[in-house]
């Protein structure tokens, strides 16, 4: 999705099972509430465009944790796939875009919607595949730690004080609703 009009960058989830949560963390903690989200809700809807961004803006961070593993273990370009086997969701093995295997019998993950993709396809939609696929894309990406507001902003590169009056004004605008 291509943003060619101007929308508002929604942090929190306004409403739902996950009201009130960070949506960048959501992609990482509930990646299946985030697939669903995506095939259910209209793609002119704020919350959407919001999470496509930060999809967006995740999917553009290398991969920078590991070296590929093709070229019978003599290459070490950067990697951009990761592969997983089809018969269950084991440790994935890391190649490059000249090593990756065209194999039936592996799922090649590149970014965040592939790895929802697997899982649907081939996992039987296993909420507890949808966070250990996308975990491995996090750490392959270099993610590490705890996924607390504050790492996450930094990890995707946002600016702290943009969130911080975007979540202020989020604040606001529900105090003055309540009212």
């Amino acid at each position: 999705m291509q943003f060619t009009t101007r929308y508002s960058i929604i942090l929190n989830m306004p409403y739902g099972k996950h009201s009130g949560e960070f949506i960048p963390r959501l992609l990482f903690t509930a990646p299946h509430y985030i697939r669903w989200y995506l095939e259910n809700v209209d793609e002119s809807s704020n919350v959407r465009c919001s999470m496509e961004y930060f999809i967006q803006r995740f999917d553009k961070l290398p991969f920078k944790a590991v070296k590929c593993h093709g070229g019978k273990g003599n290459c070490r370009r950067s990697v951009t796939y990761l592969a997983f086997p089809k018969d269950h969701c084991a440790e994935p093995e890391y190649y490059c875009d000249e090593c990756c295997p065209q194999s039936n019998a592996l799922i090649v993950v590149g970014n965040y919607r592939d790895a929802l993709d697997a899982v649907k396809r081939y996992y039987n939609e296993d909420i507890i595949l949808y966070n250990r696929v996308v975990d491995r894309l996090l750490k392959a990406k270099g993610f590490s730690g705890k996924r607390t507001y504050e790492s996450i902003i930094v990890f995707l590169g946002l600016e702290y004080e943009d969130c911080f009056h975007i979540f202020a004004n989020e604040q606001a605008t529900k105090s003055k609703s309540v009212v």
